[in-house]
């Protein structure tokens, strides 16, 4: 694994590299899952490329592929003892990346914990005219 001057203070890194411990439950040759330090819900699990990669457009295609297949193994036995699971990806600072490398969250759910569904995350949901939405279609299309 290469190192950028950004990996370097990077806890992920720090956990890939057996600097600061974790509980490991499962790893590939590109990807680590580890139980999160600060957990949403009991069981809550990451899923990290072993390169420091900030955002998952900065991944390999084989990155994307072990993190991703790690993660629907892993969703499979989440789900299996919690019932459901949230996957979720924060992709950069403003869309609510804390760690600076990229990470998929596995959160347990169960009706009643208090959590919602995405929408409730945004209280103002922005007003969006028929021509701004056709505009950004064209361009996620093209």
């Amino acid at each position: 694994m290469g190192q950028s001057s950004e990996s370097l203070s990077c806890v992920f890194c720090d956990i890939i590299s057996g600097r600061i411990e974790s509980r490991i439950v499962a790893r590939s040759e590109q990807a680590l899952a580890f139980m999160d330090a600060y957990p949403c819900t009991l069981g809550h699990v990451l899923i990290i490329p072993k390169s420091h990669r900030v955002l998952i457009q900065d991944m390999t295609s084989g990155e994307n592929a072990a993190v991703f297949e790690m993660a629907h193994r892993l969703v499979a036995k989440t789900d299996r003892i919690y019932g459901s699971t949230l996957v979720a990806v924060h992709n950069g600072k403003d869309a609510g990346q804390f760690v600076p490398h990229v990470h998929v969250h596995l959160v347990p759910r169960k009706s009643g914990d208090g959590a919602g569904a995405i929408h409730s995350m945004f209280s103002r949901p922005p007003t969006i005219s028929e021509s701004e939405s056709d505009r950004v279609y064209r361009m996620l299309r093209d």
